[in-house]
């Protein structure tokens, strides 16, 4: 890997995968054109990071920027999709002003991040995808993170969700901050796949859960949804694996 792309060597092109664009592994050019190249007349379309690679970084050519109180601040040229990235305002203004990602900036996954913020930052992903959080305890996700609390988290290991079979009752998605949370809710595709689709409807809306013997059936609901298909492959490994390892323990039942 470099700056942590994927290398596609499908078909012996062997080309990194940033995301808007394919970048050639031997030469430092991209393979096609930067989407605001006419906002950039002075630099070329095909170069990478203004060609200044030791000072810019391109995480994948579309991004949501939140700061370390987990305030949106907006996003780039790519809109409201991909790596979930954290920065302070000025920086942020500067990346976008300029097309490009500086070293300031930091993926969510790379930063210590209090339980209020990153409370803030997955409550407002969900919203931005539609789920409503008026059916949420307190209108917000709850994070019992490393040294801190937020929202009085249930018990939880990764994602949990407190529900009541009564219809349109509120509903406690808590998230556990560690290993599980970094490699897993780096994105907002990502996040919306599991704080939504699996936790927010599966659990919270249709009821269904370990406790009635049919937690499968959340995880054929989640991987049924389109935004499942644009989760990383370790997001869509992990999911695919849990779906397994349930199917197994209800048939035993």
């Amino acid at each position: 890997k470099y700056s942590d792309k994927e290398l596609d060597s499908d078909r012996g092109l062997n080309l990194y995968d940033h995301g808007a664009r394919y970048r050639f592994v031997d030469v430092p050019p991209f393979l096609t054109m930067d989407p605001l190249a006419e906002k950039y007349y002075s630099i070329s379309p095909y170069a990478y990071c203004m060609n200044n690679p030791l000072k810019y970084i391109d995480p994948n050519g579309k991004s949501p920027y939140y700061n370390n109180h987990g305030k949106f601040l907006g996003v780039d040229a790519g809109g409201f999709s991909g790596q979930i990235m954290i920065a302070d305002e000025h920086v942020f203004r500067y990346n976008i002003a300029n097309n490009v990602t500086s070293s300031e900036t930091s993926f969510i996954q790379d930063v210590k991040l209090s339980a209020r913020s990153l409370s803030s930052i997955y409550t407002h992903i969900i919203q931005q995808a539609g789920f409503s959080t008026d059916m949420l305890e307190n209108s917000t996700i709850a994070v019992k993170g490393e040294k801190d609390t937020f929202g009085n988290p249930g018990k939880v290991n990764f994602l949990s969700t407190d529900f009541t079979v009564k219809e349109g009752s509120k509903f406690k998605i808590s998230l556990q901050e560690g290993e599980s949370s970094r490699l897993l809710l780096n994105t907002v595709e990502n996040t919306i796949s599991a704080i939504g689709d699996h936790e927010y409807t599966g659990h919270g809306i249709m009821k269904k859960g370990t406790w009635n013997n049919n937690h499968s059936e959340v995880y054929e609901h989640q991987m049924q949804q389109p935004t499942f298909e644009e989760t990383t492959d370790v997001f869509k490994n992990h999911i695919i694996r849990s779906y397994q390892d349930y199917l197994k323990e209800e048939f035993k039942k």
